[in-house]
């Protein structure tokens, strides 16, 4: 079986030294590493606090996923996507952190919107209309995240909005009680099969944050009322 892993990484804005050219005068700059030890929360917390860019990268058989199959030079680099790689975890918790959310929203608007989406579909689970409701999507958001998952997962897609219509890269993935597969396509690689137990651990503390938010909500909700 093929091995699964997630890396966190983080990065910090520069300022070009060398001005009056025709590139962007700032650029992304590697900060560093989340230790497999230290907790996911506090780590988007300081990412957050620090007005760090957050890169999530898929680690296949021990090399970088993005840098083998070359996609960090898929469709055309921009400041928000520090070396091209844009896969759609890293685009939306990084979309709405550059909205400028007051420090009491932003766990609840990244974690249970799009985030949660896309987290569900890498699973290769079914999306419902009662977990997109759950994560706070209206009946318009609903209505066109049930469509867009009756197709190919984007696993990477334009930096700027992600739309399909942009050009993505799909992936399709399958599962049973033993593994997890990714069907590529077929003009790039052949495809992996992950075992399930190690696949799925990798989203784990993910998981739980979106889990205890949704408490959470559903606790203020009844307080409210």
């Amino acid at each position: 079986m093929d091995t699964f892993e997630i890396r966190w990484h983080q990065y910090e804005k520069r300022e070009r030294k060398v001005q009056g050219h025709s590139f962007h005068k700032e650029y992304f700059h590697f900060h560093l590493q989340k230790k497999p030890d230290e907790n996911l929360l506090e780590f988007l917390r300081e990412s957050y606090e620090n007005d760090y860019y957050v890169t999530i990268r898929y680690i296949i058989n021990g090399e970088d996923f993005a840098d083998y199959m070359n996609l960090n030079y898929y469709g055309h680099r921009a400041l928000d996507a520090p070396g091209g790689d844009f896969n759609s975890l890293t685009y939306h918790w990084n979309r709405y952190i550059s909205e400028g959310l007051s420090k009491s929203d932003w766990l609840n608007e990244i974690f249970l919107r799009n985030i949660a989406y896309f987290i569900k579909g890498i699973k290769g689970e079914k999306i419902i209309a009662e977990d997109l409701k759950a994560w706070g999507m209206d009946e318009k958001d609903v209505e066109f995240f049930l469509e867009d998952a009756k197709l190919s997962f984007t696993l990477y897609g334009c930096c700027q909005c992600l739309d399909r219509e942009c050009g993505y890269w799909p992936i399709d993935i399958e599962k049973n009680e033993h593994w997890v597969k990714w069907h590529l396509p077929e003009m790039y690689h052949k495809g992996y099969q992950f075992k399930k137990e190690n696949y799925l651990k990798e989203f784990e503390e993910y998981d739980q944050l979106i889990t205890d938010l949704i408490e959470k909500r559903k606790e203020l909700t009844q307080i409210k009322n």
